[in-house]
């Protein structure tokens, strides 16, 4: 066990972590970030063991014991805790050990069984197909916000019977509290930042579908929420909760990948064009960049007893960052070409998604939804855009991707 410092907000950092993560794989399985004091497992063997292990790591206080160390989190007093992360993590799915967690991922999961999932799919591509035909129209757009961010948020106005005129407001919020809970604004007065306005924004639109009592849609993630409730399966704010649950995670989730997969194309032509004559590619691009550029960088777990991981004891009570970026890419698992971009490696063992209890109940509709949009969005890429410029960084410590990527057509370029 090697104490260590980093910081996740380190502008260097949020460009390229990978180089840190391999040093600290090299150096030992498991590390204790002493400013946090947080113990980080960084391979993949000891990470996917302490993910299945919920016998010995808890997640319900982890995500809240990690934040609340870091600035802008005051957890000592009530009258400070950014509101946002408190009803983010408190009583929720993610943040659930069993037996509780048991019940409500039953009361939950019917919402995502496969014949939903089908359904889904078909909404999802009749609004790309929507999106897609207006972006074309403009002689340049931006790749992240007006694509990758608006499609998961208008899929998930779909889910929760949300009228799509909110669309334009969700994206806006959803963004904010992103930044607000790992990103440049967590140390902003959350009022004067815009965070709080943010957050009873999006909980304003949820409860008001929620409390509409129906959904247009029996098939709808609101019907079966509701279902559940009425059922007595779930509180008023459990259903609110996981409502909620899909912006908070989902989207951000959601818009990263498919704004990853976008800007790894644009800077391999070769491989944009392999992608482009092959349909069945496009599934084994997503499931690659989910392991070679994750979306969701750390998970966290507290240790419920003294437990042994990698030959080292975690003492009873301690903080666990398991840094799912670094175990993605792990030699020891992925082979000695684990940093390298492989199109058609069978990725799926990521860790991305989770493992065990706490496997992302989304996944399957996270991985149809970028599919759908990158393959709407592949005759854009090869046949319009002359010109691109990213801004590198999402701004978060927890989510990687793009701020931005703009693109112009080759009309706009050959008219300057």
């Amino acid at each position: 066990m090697l104490d260590f410092e980093f910081d996740p907000y380190d502008p260097a950092f949020f460009r390229d972590p990978y180089p840190k993560y391999a040093k600290m794989r090299a150096d030992c399985a498991v590390h204790h970030w002493t400013k946090a004091d947080v113990w980080t497992v960084c391979r993949y063997s000891e990470a996917s063991d302490v993910l299945r292990d919920h016998r010995n790591f808890s997640s319900r206080p982890a995500g809240e014991a990690f934040l609340k160390k870091l600035p802008g989190n005051r957890w000592d007093d009530p009258a400070e805790v950014n509101p946002a992360t408190r009803d983010q993590l408190r009583g929720l799915l993610v943040a659930a050990d069993p037996p509780v967690h048991r019940d409500l991922r039953k009361s939950v999961a019917r919402a995502f069984a496969p014949r939903i999932i089908e359904i889904l799919r078909d909404d999802t591509q009749i609004l790309v197909d929507g999106i897609i035909a207006e972006l074309v129209q403009r002689p340049s757009f931006d790749a992240v916000e007006d694509f990758a961010t608006v499609v998961p948020v208008s899929v998930a106005c779909k889910m929760l019977a949300i009228d799509q005129s909110q669309v334009p407001n969700l994206c806006g919020w959803s963004s904010v509290i992103s930044r607000g809970l790992t990103g440049s604004i967590r140390e902003s007065d959350h009022r004067e930042s815009g965070l709080f306005d943010a957050h009873l924004g999006i909980q304003r639109v949820i409860r008001g579908s929620i409390a509409q009592g129906k959904s247009s849609d029996p098939n709808s993630v609101l019907a079966h929420l509701l279902t559940a409730f009425y059922a007595g399966e779930l509180s008023r704010r459990e259903t609110i909760g996981f409502a909620s649950l899909i912006f908070f995670a989902g989207v951000e989730a959601t818009r990263a990948l498919i704004g990853n997969c976008i800007m790894h194309l644009l800077e391999n032509p070769d491989l944009l064009e392999q992608v482009c004559q092959d349909a069945e590619a496009v599934p084994l691009l997503v499931e690659e960049i989910l392991r070679w550029n994750s979306p969701s960088q750390f998970a966290f777990r507290r240790a419920i007893n003294d437990t042994e991981i990698g030959g080292i004891t975690i003492p009873r009570g301690a903080d666990i960052c398991v840094v799912l970026g670094s175990a993605n890419r792990d030699p020891d698992y992925w082979g000695v070409d684990a940093e390298n971009f492989k199109l058609g490696r069978n990725a799926r063992p990521h860790l991305d998604f989770g493992v065990g209890i706490h496997t992302c109940l989304g996944a399957s509709l996270v991985r149809t939804e970028a599919t759908i949009a990158m393959t709407a969005i592949l005759p854009v890429l090869r046949e319009r855009v002359a010109k691109y410029q990213s801004d590198v960084t999402f701004d978060s410590a927890h989510i990687r991707g793009y701020q931005h990527i703009w693109l112009n057509t080759r009309e706009t370029v050959s008219a300057q």
